[in-house]
């Protein structure tokens, strides 16, 4: 499977990453598909470096996406939405079918504050193109976090394993499994005490990576799935708009 590979965010992290470092990064592109914690999956392979997730930026992202549905809501003008508190209530009209009413989305006893929440996380929807309002029924135009079938993250350091689980420690939640990448003479410093298995390893060395560990399977839940697709979907929906 060839890869989309999108481009990596102008940032300043982006634009200051070591040479070295960088050819770490290149080395595990190569390995995408490999990556992934269910590769039977169909859909394209992407690629995204340096994607800025709510609590870190991983290295690099690899994901399987179905693009058809990305390229469905760019014709009918959906934009990405990453604010959690909009997300989470379309998640809910999902789980309701896929529409309601906000006397539905909101339990009978809670406060007027909560009703208020709710009404202005559906306006943002709405502004965003992810509802339409039909009277006191809100429908959702499309299906939060279906495009999004597998994902996985990497962290690339030349050294100090430490700073690189702190870093994913920040961001493994929002994928299904999660890789560390070490050049190989530095992977025997890698300690292989039980807590740290749960993260793959990856060695590299000449340009080319290899996989010396793969990770415990888990799974992102769907809040957290839905959140690294709307990141994903703004970085390719930028790329689509140039």
């Amino acid at each position: 499977m060839r890869p989309v590979v999108l481009s990596a965010e102008k940032t300043a992290r982006s634009l200051g990453i070591p040479t070295h470092e960088a050819a770490l990064h290149d080395a595990v592109v190569e390995l995408a598909e490999a990556l992934l914690p269910r590769r039977e999956i169909e859909g394209s392979l992407v690629v995204a470096p340096e994607l800025a997730l709510p609590y870190g930026r991983p290295d690099v992202i690899v994901a399987v996406v179905d693009t058809r549905q990305w390229a469905r809501w760019r014709m009918k003008g959906v934009d990405p939405c990453t604010a959690p508190l909009p997300l989470a209530t379309a998640l809910s009209l999902a789980r309701l079918g896929g529409s309601s009413s906000i006397a539905r989305l909101v339990d009978p006893a809670s406060m007027q504050t909560e009703r208020s929440r709710i009404r202005r996380a559906l306006a943002t929807l709405e502004k965003h193109g992810w509802v339409e309002r039909e009277s006191e029924m809100f429908k959702l135009r499309l299906s939060p976090g279906a495009a999004v079938r597998s994902i996985t993250g990497i962290e690339a350091k030349l050294s100090n394993w430490r700073k690189a689980v702190r870093q994913v420690q920040s961001w493994e939640n929002y994928v299904d499994s999660a890789w560390l990448a070490f050049p190989i003479p530095y992977l025997p410093n890698v300690p292989r005490v039980q807590a740290l298995r749960r993260f793959g390893l990856i060695g590299v060395r000449d340009g080319g990576a290899t996989i010396a560990r793969r990770p415990r399977s888990r799974r992102a839940n769907g809040f957290h799935q839905a959140l690294t697709e709307q990141f994903l979907y703004r970085r390719w929906l930028a790329e689509k708009r140039l």
